[in-house]
């Protein structure tokens, strides 16, 4: 996915990243970690940090693209999210590796859908010699609400693989699968409130970077019109990413996805 362009609009969060402890249902309450706490660069306690993956998953989602001098959401009314796209922009992939999505689909079913999302994962901080932090985030999804569409997508768009929050909400049966997300980003202090990954791409404040992140996901759904299958077909929606933000090519400042695949295959193909 491009990180800047028709792919910017794109990058939008809904809920983002992950995780709660040991496969922990993801309708369970997102708690700070109260022990968690800056370390001063010259300070002689452990150099790494341990922090909530609740917290962390609680502040995705949060950061608004902006049109212009307008917030323009991309998903509503369900949480934003990450979307990922292909190298061409023929087509998108969009994955509830948060877990906000399956949150809000159960809230506003009055508990008629439980799509049964669980995440697990880790965040750990790591104190660096110019006393800023190194934050690795690893998130592990099961469970997770899948679909996909055409070019860049945006909520109301024609579905081509799944359904979307609002068709599941109608009754459309969801596409489920698993996900792993690795991310790797620079904060300015230990324990300060996580922020949103979208904005740290886009709109990073001083001391912030980018420095790697990675998106595998997995699942399998009916293929609807525009796949380039038979509607109704059983199939597989794959999306691979890398991305590596720190380097001194032009090319790669452009677009730092050395990877970019979102892919729909039929069973057995």
């Amino acid at each position: 996915m491009k990180a800047n362009g028709p792919y910017k609009a794109l990058f939008i969060a809904t809920s983002a990243l992950v995780l709660a402890g040991c496969g922990q249902d993801v309708t369970s309450s997102l708690s700070p970690d109260a022990s968690a706490r800056p370390l001063a660069a010259n300070s002689e306690e452990p150099r790494v940090t341990r922090r909530s993956i609740d917290e962390f998953a609680a502040a995705q989602g949060t950061f608004c693209t902006m049109a212009g001098s307008d917030c323009f959401p991309i998903f509503a009314p369900a949480p934003e999210l990450f979307a990922w796209i292909n190298g061409p922009v023929t087509a998108s992939g969009m994955v509830d590796y948060t877990g906000q999505t399956a949150a809000w689909l159960e809230s506003a079913s009055g508990g008629a859908i439980s799509l049964g999302t669980t995440i697990d994962g880790s965040v750990t901080e790591r104190l660096l010699k110019d006393g800023r932090v190194e934050v690795d985030v690893v998130l592990r999804t099961s469970n997770a609400l899948m679909w996909a569409g055409s070019g860049l997508y945006v909520a109301g768009d024609p579905v081509t693989f799944g359904a979307s929050p609002a068709e599941v909400l109608a009754g459309a049966t969801p596409a489920l699968g698993s996900s792993t997300l690795k991310a790797t980003y620079i904060t300015t202090a230990a324990g300060l409130p996580f922020p949103d990954l979208v904005q740290i791409a886009f709109a990073p404040e001083p001391g912030q970077e980018d420095v790697k992140v990675s998106f595998d996901a997995d699942a399998t759904g009916v293929l609807r019109e525009g796949s380039g299958f038979p509607a109704g077909t059983m199939g597989r929606l794959v999306i691979h990413q890398i991305g590596i933000f720190h380097t001194t090519s032009p090319s790669k400042e452009e677009n730092p996805f050395s990877v970019e695949r979102v892919e729909l295959k039929a069973n057995g193909k």
